[in-house]
């Protein structure tokens, strides 16, 4: 029993190249939409994107808060993210535009119809190349989208950011661990008729440790422009300064 244990643990050491369901473009969109719309639930409590989105950006337009503001959502899904930043924006007396930009066409869809009517968001179906159009940005974030790049991408992604954002860019993603491979696996049997809970189970195992990302970091050029975070629960961040931003000037702890 030991002996299994221990062989279960050493395998997430590395990467899983397995690729996840939903990222099939010909997959069940119903199930693709319901996935989303579970994300909305998930993005709150496990992405934790809202303090990671406090501290980077809301509280860098502080400082001059009577400016317009520009975001790129990088990998919007849903467009959850965007709507509720854009929200928190308008409370925080802010003047900020968000583009959401997705390269799956079935998202795209459902983040319009869900959230088209919502000020300041603009929604585009793209990859890089509609962040480089759209550019440049005061912000660019990305959520849980390197984990379904392989290794090999990391570097070209992360020099885009860097270049299309003036002041800040900061990327969200999974920390590849056993114990939080075992804590999704408690909650997400209650999310079904989706991609939910067998792409979450994947995406841990596709997901990196801070001495991976330091890696993907160096091959980009970018070493001593970005921070490597580690977050509760299960996560790493990056957060880089743009083109004339300082990475130096967000604290440490979020």
């Amino acid at each position: 029993m030991i002996s299994l244990i221990r062989t279960w643990h050493d395998s997430f050491r590395d990467r899983e190249t397995a690729p996840e369901a939903m990222d099939d473009p010909n997959g069940s969109e119903d199930r693709l939409v319901r996935t989303l719309r579970q994300f909305e639930v998930l993005n709150v409590w496990i992405s934790r994107y809202r303090p990671i989105l406090r501290r980077f950006v809301l509280r860098d337009m502080a400082r001059d808060p009577q400016r317009r503001y520009r975001l790129a959502d990088f990998g919007a899904g849903g467009g959850d993210i965007a709507a509720w930043l854009l929200r928190e924006a308008r409370r925080g007396g802010f003047d900020l535009e968000v583009t959401a930009i997705d390269a799956d066409p079935r998202a795209v869809r459902y983040a319009r119809a869900r959230w088209g009517d919502t000020g300041g968001l603009t929604v585009r179906e793209g990859g890089l190349e509609v962040l480089e159009a759209e550019g440049p940005f005061d912000f660019v974030f990305a959520n849980h989208v390197l984990h379904h790049l392989p290794d090999a991408g990391i570097p070209g992604v992360l020099q885009a950011f860097h270049r299309a954002a003036t002041r800040r860019w900061v990327v969200s993603d999974l920390m590849r661990s056993p114990w939080a491979w075992l804590g999704f696996q408690t909650v997400a049997w209650g999310f079904r008729g989706s991609f939910t809970r067998e792409d979450g189970l994947r995406s841990i195992r596709r997901g990196f440790r801070p001495l991976d990302l330091r890696a993907r970091i160096d091959e980009a050029d970018l070493s001593g422009r970005v921070r490597v975070l580690r977050r509760a629960p299960g996560r790493v961040v990056l957060v880089g300064g743009g083109a004339r931003g300082a990475v130096g000037t967000a604290a440490p702890s979020v």
